[in-house]
């Protein structure tokens, strides 16, 4: 070149910025000087042969004779999937070279996927290679120039169809290509392992006896996991082979090992899958078991909240949080339990920063609020947890594609979903009290007052806090009436209790509570067709909603059939009515000892209006199964009560609709317009 050269880029314009880069190229840079880059026509193929990563070859090379064979083209149907880690997928160019015991394919880019957009995270990306016959493939080289911004990329696995013998060949990968991850590789080398492995399934758990257990299929109802001559199988349920023993380690992991031949344990590889003991390596394989186990949100537990099986949600030096934090310290998280199924977030290694969702925003800034509590909702499918805050309800804490955390509206698409592991179990609250560090510093506090005041000064400096307080029963009184009492009727159906009830009051500027529902003669509450009374001091919570009410399950009489529950402000006689007519025990209907029950006004529940703030966009769902049933959406307004302002999403289109050979039952819609 005559001119001096101090830019390259690639054929579609952005910027080669290392050498490594240059070397992963798709085979052409574009050499500039001081001018910008200049559109053209530059075709590889005008140029040079296929593109060449580290360790590929540039074509094809038959092994042999076969010259009337390597005229017979063949198409490789390529299946390439991006692994469900957040961050997980990519916007670089990839490449792969395919060998067989006839040849290689030479370096091939990947485009043209049936996905619109390929590599997305959790995405299985299907290509098509045409090459000629490879014979048994054994290897794969496979990876990406490294270009673009997040181009770092988390591979599962590779699968090639050979379509003359109708065999797959899988090529588990199970790793970071990425510059700032694992070993900094972004091209690997991956072998032929045969795909014929029994997968992971959901089981359900028979104690036999002591802690040996069986392991029952849960869609194949007459078949249990087993360990028969080395090898884990399906098997018939009853037979010694299902019979594994569970032995707990000191990690809090555990292993299943065959109770009928001591020492073959249950092994998976890294991609899930159950593998054989005698493998050649070990790396990757593994025998423990995270144990998960009810009580895991107990008060001053340590728990990781785990996204994947390597990431966690963290919290940032800056205070934002994000899903994609290594599985240690950094990511451990403090429990304050707030009552049944709320709770905190503190972080431990930044002691006082807590988990919160505020004006539209989740993030660990919190200090401890109400904007830091948290419902947790439980989702048997996956044994997985979802965090829903308590103040702007139907709103969860959420992972975009990136992994940083924002809320979110529950969806199934796993981006709420956390996986507990308990560090340090925590322990029950006395019914009772709450678990907010506040209010415990308030108690501190208040016993010291009270130690340094005279005795007959004591009653009369006495207070109730506005969020746990004791209830007095109720009676009647001349004395002038505060705007912050309320009279509790809890009306029994035909099971009383006599274990200890407890109440919490939710508005839509606060809640109170936990509010104990006793007198001084507990054994004659909660009686069969009994009314009981209570009177109440309810501070600064805005207009009521709903009410959470349960017991704790201690008593010789722990089930309790509650018909109804009504509150009545002491001055202005305002009522409201909570229909219940539940069983509220851990062997009757859901097995529950808390239920949440909404005000009933004019036979509708009252809710509390939520704003989101400035809609942004709509998702768009349509399930049809023939064109019968199909929607035609022109348009979406959405009207914020309360107000004029409407905001308008346009659609102007079938649902479903096909784009690119696929058919898609979902659509977003941006905003087009605001009145």
């Amino acid at each position: 070149m005559r001119c001096r050269v101090t830019r390259l880029y690639s054929t579609d314009g952005r910027k080669v910025p290392s050498l490594q880069a240059v070397i992963a190229s798709p085979g052409v840079v574009v050499a500039a000087g001081r001018e910008p880059f200049k559109p053209g026509n530059y075709d590889i193929q005008k140029f040079l042969l296929p593109a060449r990563l580290p360790g590929i070859s540039r074509r094809v090379y038959p092994k042999g004779n076969t010259r009337s064979e390597s005229k017979k083209m063949t198409v490789y149907e390529v299946h390439v999937a991006t692994g469900e880690l957040w961050n997980a997928g990519t916007v670089a160019n990839v490449y792969i070279s395919i060998y067989g015991k006839k040849g290689d394919t030479g370096s091939r880019q990947l485009f043209r996927s049936k996905s619109s957009i390929s590599f997305l995270r959790g995405q299985t990306d299907t290509f098509f290679l045409e090459a000629v016959y490879l014979g048994d493939l054994y290897k794969i080289v496979i990876g990406h120039d490294g270009l673009g911004p997040g181009n770092g990329w988390f591979l599962d696995d590779v699968v090639i169809s050979d379509p003359t013998t109708n065999h797959e060949y899988v090529f588990f990968c199970h790793r970071w290509l990425d510059q700032g991850e694992d070993d900094g590789k972004i091209v690997r080398e991956l072998y032929a392992r045969d795909n014929n492995i029994i997968s992971a399934s959901l089981f359900d758990v028979i104690f036999n006896k002591g802690n040996i257990c069986i392991f029952q299929s849960h869609e194949i109802r007459h078949l249990s996991l087993a360990v028969n001559n080395g090898f884990v199988t399906g098997m018939a349920s009853g037979g010694a082979s299902t019979e594994l023993r569970v032995r707990y380690q000191p990690n809090r992991c555990a292993l299943l090992e065959s109770a009928q031949v001591p020492g073959h344990t249950v092994v998976f590889d890294s991609h899930g899958k159950i593998a054989d003991e005698s493998s050649t390596s070990y790396a990757g394989l593994s025998k423990e078991f995270v144990v998960f186990v009810k009580g895991v949100f107990l008060n001053s537990a340590v728990v990781l909240l785990a996204t994947s099986l390597c990431q966690a949600l963290c919290l940032q030096p800056d205070g934002s949080c994000t899903g994609v934090g290594n599985q240690s310290e950094k990511s451990y998280w403090k429990v304050h339990k707030i009552s049944a199924g709320i709770c905190m977030f503190e972080s431990v290694k930044n002691a006082r920063m807590y988990l919160r969702i505020k004006d539209g925003q989740c993030d660990g800034t919190g200090t401890g609020d109400i904007d830091c509590h948290f419902k947790i909702k439980k989702n048997l499918e996956n044994a997985s947890v979802s965090l829903e805050s308590t103040k702007s309800p139907g709103l969860f804490v959420g992972l975009q594609s990136d992994g940083q955390v924002k809320p979110v509206i529950y969806t199934k698409n796993g981006n709420v979903f956390f996986y507990p592991q308990v560090i340090k179990f925590g322990r029950e609250n006395p019914m009772g009290m709450s678990a907010t560090p506040s209010q415990e510093e308030e108690k501190i506090q208040e016993s010291k007052h009270q130690q340094e005041i005279p005795p007959e000064s004591e009653a009369r400096c006495s207070s109730l806090s506005s969020t746990a307080k004791e209830v007095r029963p109720f009676q009647s009184s001349e004395t002038l009436l505060s705007e912050d009492e309320w009279k509790v009727l809890v009306l029994t159906g035909n099971t009383g209790t006599q274990a200890n009830a407890t109440l919490w009051v939710y508005g839509d500027e606060g809640v109170t509570g936990p509010i104990s529902l006793s007198k001084d003669s507990p054994e004659q509450l909660f009686l069969p067709r009994q009314e009981d009374e209570f009177q109440v001091e309810i501070r600064n919570i805005g207009e009521i909603y709903k009410i959470r009410i349960g017991h704790d399950a201690t008593s010789e009489q722990p089930e309790w059939n509650l018909q109804k529950v009504t509150m009545q402000h002491m001055k202005s006689k305002k009522t409201l009515d909570f229909a219940a007519n539940v069983w509220l025990s851990r062997i009757q209907a859901e097995g529950d000892v808390v239920c949440e029950l909404p005000a009933i006004k004019g036979g509708q529940a009252m809710f509390p209006s939520v704003s989101l703030g400035k809609l942004q966009k709509v998702l768009l769902r349509c399930e049809a199964s023939d064109k019968s049933q199909y929607w035609y959406c022109e348009k979406v307004i959405v009207r914020e009560p309360g107000t004029a302002s409407q905001s308008i999403f346009t659609c102007e289109r079938w649902l479903p609709f096909m784009s690119q050979g696929i058919i898609h039952s979902e659509i977003e819609r941006y905003l087009q317009g605001e009145d």
